[in-house]
């Protein structure tokens, strides 16, 4: 996959109202975020370990720079406990 696309796909499923928010519901739902989660991170950190490394300042956000910006603002950031329980490792 890369880098555009990516970034496309985390931008439409990270937003509050998204994956990351479903790891405060029931179960079942909350599983499956956890895993779209892990899955979405693995690409990440694939597609930056495939490319150079940019500065914060040049260029636009690679996907793993938009991937720790919403763990940490949509995750730790969360108001459920619940959901800042599953984005801690």
């Amino acid at each position: 996959m890369d880098a555009v696309t990516l970034r496309q796909v985390l931008n439409t499923l990270l937003p509050p109202g998204g994956v990351i928010d479903r790891l405060g519901d029931k179960e079942k739902a909350q599983s499956k975020a956890r895993e779209a989660l892990i899955i979405l991170g693995g690409l990440t950190f694939r597609a930056s370990s495939a490319s150079s490394y940019k500065s914060r300042d040049k260029g636009p956000e690679t996907p793993l720079m938009i991937f720790e910006r919403f763990m940490k603002e949509g995750g730790l950031g969360s108001k459920v406990w619940k959901v800042r329980e599953q984005v801690c490792p």
